[in-house]
């Protein structure tokens, strides 16, 4: 049995019912989606805010790749002179494909310099600079 609350008034999300049958979706990133969802739009994603009790860094980066095969989150590198100065999450309530016509292909391959925080993606990847100019590679 499903109870509901019949006034709502904000905060609440709305999402849509494909989110929730996603059949290939395992629950835990499903909450995580759903989460990162409930967020305003000006919400930067940053893994480390992800880190919860029984949830450490390295399984919120396995979910995080898990979305973005998926194509629900889609990772950007935002480079300013050359560096790598940030990450970019868009995530998106359906699931995006990349240019190449299949699902994003950016999924982290491990810490960089022992920084939980600082991953490299192993395939194609788009980056963007910060006087907003996309460079894929």
């Amino acid at each position: 049995m499903i109870f509901r609350i019949h006034k709502k008034t904000l905060p609440y999300t709305s999402l849509h019912n494909a989110v929730f049958e996603d059949r290939d979706l395992p629950y835990e990133c499903m909450a995580v989606l759903c989460y990162l969802l409930s967020k305003p739009a000006d919400w930067k994603v940053r893994p480390s805010d992800l880190v919860r009790a029984k949830t450490g860094i390295t399984k919120v980066y396995r979910i995080l790749n898990d979305l973005i095969r998926a194509g629900y989150i889609v990772r950007h590198k935002v480079i300013e002179a050359g560096q790598i100065v940030d990450w970019r999450y868009d995530v998106y309530e359906d699931p995006r494909e990349n240019l190449a016509g299949g699902p994003p292909t950016q999924v982290f391959s491990g810490p960089v310099d022992e920084k939980p925080h600082m991953y490299l993606s192993s395939v194609g990847e788009r980056h963007i600079s910060k006087d907003g100019g996309v460079i894929t590679t």
